[in-house]
């Protein structure tokens, strides 16, 4: 695994080391722009509310520069445990891990590190009830890593989460991402 230093990153204040070794940051400092404008969009669907229902998400309205770097996750309760099924992958998502990702449980399709960190943030969302931005190395296969920026925000039916909008974004191979 490549050994990306979290010491060169802004560490907004409330944001803590995940057990997965993930910067998990609920301020939402995004540092890249498109999860910048996927959070400006989150925001303005949420209208006064602690978060958006599946109505209020539009896919389209994403716009050709933002979809292919979003997922909608559907939080599948079964058997009194959670599992999580992508409804939708992006392009991106699905070139990550040479998948196609649609209509498929995470743990169908996803690396075992992957599949830990994924799920985790998943939790953590789901539990709260409250958006996280995450950093990280992501594994795509047993040699391959990634280091990766994602924020994941709640989608609520009566009160519930029963979907979670994803953003993610890679960095160029070998390089860490900017300072803000």
């Amino acid at each position: 695994m490549p050994d990306w230093s979290f010491a060169n990153l802004p560490r907004p204040e409330g944001s803590l080391l995940s057990p997965l070794g993930t910067l998990d940051d609920p301020s939402l400092s995004c540092l890249h722009p498109t999860l910048k404008r996927l959070v400006t969009y989150w925001r303005g669907k949420c209208a006064q509310r602690i978060a958006p229902s599946r109505a209020d998400i539009d896919p389209l309205e994403l716009g050709a520069a933002l979809l292919p770097h979003v997922m909608l996750i559907d939080v599948i309760s079964e058997l009194g445990k959670r599992r999580y099924r992508f409804r939708l992958a992006g392009a991106e998502a699905g070139h990550y891990y040479a998948i196609e990702a649609n209509r498929r449980y995470f743990d169908e399709v996803l690396p075992p590190r992957a599949l830990a960190v994924h799920t985790w943030i998943a939790e953590a969302v789901v539990s709260t009830r409250l958006p996280l931005r995450s950093i990280g190395v992501t594994q795509l296969t047993d040699l391959q890593w990634l280091l990766t920026e994602a924020v994941a925000f709640p989608i609520l039916q009566n009160g519930e989460v029963t979907m979670l909008l994803v953003g993610a974004v890679r960095w160029p191979e070998g390089e860490p991402p900017p300072a803000a």
